[in-house]
């Protein structure tokens, strides 16, 4: 009896140990790849290389438009919707700088420590709302109208997410997997997005002094970032405006149907689409900067931070920024602007609107290109 017991147990020890074995097996050599991706994911931290707008310019060279540098006011999207895992971490941070400053990095017990952060994080939740107030003042904008660009932040989000949707996963497809609702950020709202953990523009283009006041009081206002930016601008002003045309920003739908997309795998860019729009992106209204967009707008690049190197902040350009093309056009920039302003100046037409209606075409004899 004594040896059918040893037996059974050798039995199932052996079992025990070949489905252990099995599994380890499965773990390192047909899942290895998968665990390591999952590993990197935690160690590394993908972030943004913003991409040059491509030029236009005239048939000599001259710059017609052109992007140039600029301070830009943007909140983080958490701190916009008072996220309590934000908040809390943010509230962390400020407590273990508090308690360094004052007691040499320890509070006296745990209690205290509790109560401490509890407090912290109504101080940042109130902080938080007073933002829009604060940027309304110094921005000299209405409150209703920073409260109006954050909610086109929040539909520009949603219209990401409802996108995700339906790029997994086909609703009119029958014989789509419903397991794929497990993956879909729209069907299980705790999955979030990475335009979800980024701040986004609210106010384009601030002048320098409102920049240094919010970097000087960053503390007071936790959320709000001041971001170094490009901005359209046009040397030669209203020259051929009705030709070279202006910018807009991103709309919903335009969002939808051209979104920004993470790579899954940063060394196989191919998998995403770094071209793609992301809220608070400029885009073509008329014109050339509309008819040229996809040539005009170039490609983000992609820097990966390495969370565990020594330093804790080395960092690898997995993809570089691509600057978008410069479109050169047949007009003359001197001969437009002269021939704009004799035109102006004359009243040469008046229609039956009390308004001027004219049209004047320099064009280039041996080929019919137009100059102006």
């Amino acid at each position: 009896m004594m040896n059918r017991r040893l037996l059974v147990l050798f039995f199932l020890f052996g079992a025990g140990f070949i489905l252990l074995a099995l599994r380890l097996g499965q773990l390192q050599i047909s899942q290895a790849a998968a665990w390591q991706e999952e590993m990197r994911s935690f160690v590394h931290r993908t972030h943004l290389i913003e991409t040059t707008r491509g030029a236009i310019v005239d048939r000599n060279g001259a710059i017609l438009a052109h992007d140039i540098s600029c301070w830009n006011l943007a909140i983080d999207y958490r701190a916009m919707n008072l996220d309590n895992r934000w908040i809390t971490a943010t509230a962390l941070r400020r407590l273990k700088e508090e308690t360094a400053a004052q007691n040499g990095g320890k509070l006296a017990d745990r209690a205290a420590r509790i109560e401490r952060l509890a407090e912290i994080k109504a101080e940042i939740a109130r902080q938080i709302d007073a933002i829009p107030q604060a940027v309304a003042t110094v921005c000299h904008l209405a409150p209703e109208d920073v409260y109006q660009r954050f909610n086109n932040i929040r539909a520009r989000i949603q219209a990401l997410r409802e996108d995700r949707w339906s790029r997994p996963y086909n609703k009119d497809d029958k014989s789509a997997d419903d397991d794929d609702d497990a993956s879909d950020p729209s069907v299980n709202p705790d999955i979030v997005l990475k335009e979800e953990v980024v701040a986004h523009t609210i106010v384009a283009d601030i002048p320098d002094a409102v920049a240094f006041y919010f970097l000087q009081h960053k503390a007071e206002y936790p959320g709000l970032v001041v971001i170094d930016s490009r901005r359209r601008e046009y040397p030669f002003k209203d020259v051929a405006e009705q030709v070279i045309g202006n910018m807009r920003s991103i709309d919903a739908d335009t969002l939808k149907d051209d979104p920004f997309r993470w790579p899954a795998n940063v060394n196989a860019p191919a998998g995403g689409n770094l071209a793609g729009y992301l809220p608070g992106d400029d885009m073509g209204e008329n014109g050339v900067e509309k008819l040229m967009e996809p040539q005009l707008r170039g490609t983000r690049g992609m820097k990966v931070v390495d969370l565990g190197a020594a330093s804790g902040d080395a960092s690898d350009v997995a993809d570089p920024p691509v600057p978008g093309a410069t479109v050169r056009l047949t007009l003359d920039a001197r001969l437009q602007s002269e021939l704009q302003s004799a035109i102006i100046s004359k009243d040469l037409l008046r229609g039956a609107d009390g308004k001027d209606h004219f049209v004047a075409v320099v064009v280039m004899g041996m080929d019919g290109q137009v100059l102006a």
